[in-house]
């Protein structure tokens, strides 16, 4: 049997379907609602993040991915997409400046943007000075991500790792949301990745390595479409904004076929 639900917004996130998926699978066996009944699942959006807890919560396990499995219009994004294009070759890095500061703080004080950052909102150009000028010029590596010459996010490099800092990178990039989902972050991940192995950012560089919030699934996609692999989730691995999150660890070796065949 297949299992279907759907509940107000308003009770989102308080434990509501959890109870009544648990409940309906208790019947649903216990009554023997088919003669043979051994098996119950669910099919769920991958960027429905809610409804799979929700799912792991009451005990189901996950099977996997299937692609492509379902079409679902959206004429909304449709236009918007039309609308919003981005000419990717106009994209490009470079140093970030004190010049970009205004252009910085149209993404730094975005609250969408940082939901899943370090920090909050920015609401003074103190901050976005503070920003350029002492914490991303501390960073290993960093660069200001550019739509003709217009600083609309930032990518870094940092070595955290406490085991080898001479073999791995993390990877790090912020966007303004105006051009999320439009290639933009997958086109910046892929070039920061080959410039990293070719340019030997560390003398004996082998790993690239991503930390990605487990609710943000459009960051996860935009990392498995550069070539990352998923390799598991961090449970509760940082706390951040009060709350302990879970991590889903991407990495990208330099072995990895689809680079070493380049």
């Amino acid at each position: 049997m297949e299992l279907g639900y759907v509940i107000g917004s308003k009770y989102w996130g308080k434990g509501v379907a959890t109870v009544v998926v648990k409940e309906v699978v208790k019947v649903a066996f216990s009554e023997q609602s088919l003669p043979n009944l051994e098996r119950i699942e669910a099919l769920v959006d991958v960027l429905n993040v809610g409804s799979q807890r929700v799912l792991e919560k009451a005990g189901f396990q996950r099977e996997g991915i299937l692609r492509k499995y379902c079409k679902i219009q959206n004429p909304m994004e449709k236009s918007e997409e039309k609308e919003e294009s981005v000419d990717l070759s106009r994209i490009s890095l470079r140093p970030l400046e004190l010049s970009d500061l205004d252009d910085v703080l149209v993404w730094t004080s975005d609250e969408k943007v940082a939901t899943f950052c370090t920090w909050d909102p920015y609401s003074s150009k103190e901050e976005g000075i503070n920003f350029i000028q002492n914490i991303a010029s501390k960073l290993a590596w960093c660069r200001a991500i550019c739509l003709n010459d217009r600083a609309i996010g930032c990518v870094s490099l940092s070595s955290k790792s406490e085991h080898d800092q001479s073999r791995s990178l993390e990877l790090g990039y912020v966007i303004g949301s105006k051009y999320w989902g439009k290639g933009v972050a997958t086109v910046v991940v892929k070039e920061v990745v080959e410039v990293a192995f070719t340019e030997q950012l560390l003398p004996n560089l082998e790993r690239i390595e991503a930390l990605v919030d487990v609710l943000n699934v459009g960051s996860q996609r935009v990392l498995e479409k550069a070539g990352f692999q998923r390799e598991g989730i961090l449970r509760k691995y940082v706390f951040l904004k009060g709350k302990a999150r879970d991590m889903v660890m991407f990495s990208v070796l330099s072995t990895d076929p689809h680079l070493s065949s380049t």
